[in-house]
């Protein structure tokens, strides 16, 4: 009944900020909000906690996209909280070997012809309960755990059967995140080279993606990991771009792509400072070399801009959510 309330009550909350309109200097501006809810029960200690798990189901709802809800997982809680981390490699541990996981794929779609067929590669976890749960609120555990290099290598070893699954001819390319626990994993671009080659694939199908506040955290890794995949031949893009502030990172970091991030995108042609900043990341990629990304792109309203500022790839629920199908025509007029 309380989930059920509160969920009620942060839909009305949410619509209400996404309806309402300000004028700020003469311009109308238009806002919207994510919203993380931690349902109250046995398994909360004190408010600390509580706080700390809604903190971390806004954060999904947030780097999901934005202008949503995401309640934390009680199974979560019932699987893997508390003060211990045996108790977390458990939760971890059963949730790999059960195979608790599956993939989901989204278009990342050229705005200047550039042919070929691009997805990017989404994970998405499976409670006990049968719940599918966001990565947001996994991978923190995960991570903290040690356990998520080896999820990593789960979705590589998947992501590459399915690129060897289709048609020679299509070309494809796979855009995989990548976790801090891969990025210190030496021997992973050693094992990643051997297993594109016993599958017969081109070593430049996969794009590893690396957040910028893992580079930002861990430069030293992050510098030898680029190295290290651009060797074997894999392309890196460096993404959620531009929360940091600190455009003149592009020039740092030997990538091949800039993945802009969802916050600045969302209402582009609304917002005078983030089309300032976008247009300075956009033209220090260019400027050494790189392609630019924008993801979370939900709406046809900034789609001129991106064009106007020489975006070479789009990605988000305006082209086409996240789906278990690889169905996406490249070839439709938007590319």
């Amino acid at each position: 009944v309380y989930k059920r309330q509160a969920l009620q009550h942060a839909e009305r909350v949410r619509q209400a900020v996404h309806e309402h309109i300000a004028e700020v200097d003469g311009h109308a501006v238009s806002m919207t909000c994510s919203i993380g809810i931690c349902v109250i029960n046995e398994h909360s200690r004190n408010a600390e906690n509580v706080v700390s798990r809604a903190d971390l189901a806004c954060e999904v709802a947030r780097s999901s996209g934005g202008n949503q809800i995401h309640v934390h997982s009680l199974a979560v809680d019932e699987s893997m909280d508390g003060e211990h981390e045996p108790e977390w490699d458990q939760g971890i541990r059963q949730t790999i070997d059960d195979e608790r996981f599956y993939l989901v794929y989204q278009p990342v779609v050229s705005l200047n012809g550039n042919a070929g067929i691009r997805y990017e590669v989404l994970l998405r976890i499976i409670d006990e309960g049968g719940q599918v749960i966001l990565p947001g609120q996994f991978i923190s555990i995960a991570e903290k755990a040690g356990m998520m290099g080896e999820i990593d290598r789960w979705i590589v070893s998947k992501a590459v059967q399915t690129l060897a699954d289709m048609a020679p001819e299509e070309d494809a390319t796979f855009f995989l995140k990548t976790s801090g626990n891969t990025l210190a994993d030496k021997e992973f671009p050693a094992w990643v080279f051997n297993t594109l080659k016993s599958h017969g694939l081109k070593t430049g199908s996969i794009v590893f993606e690396v957040a910028e506040s893992a580079a930002v955290t861990d430069l030293n890794n992050t510098m030898l990991f680029i190295n290290s995949m651009k060797k074997i031949g894999c392309q890196v893009c460096l993404e959620h771009f531009g929360r940091h502030d600190q455009p003149q990172l592009i020039k740092h970091f030997n990538v091949d792509l800039i993945k802009i991030d969802g916050s600045l995108v969302r209402h582009l042609s609304e917002n005078r400072e983030h089309q300032d900043k976008f247009r300075e990341i956009v033209r220090l990629s260019h400027e050494t070399g790189k392609q630019c990304v924008a993801e979370h792109v939900h709406g046809p309203s900034d789609l001129a801009l991106l064009w106007q500022y020489d975006i070479n790839f789009i990605q988000g629920d305006f082209v086409q959510e996240p789906s278990r199908e690889l169905g996406y025509n490249f070839e439709d007029e938007i590319a």
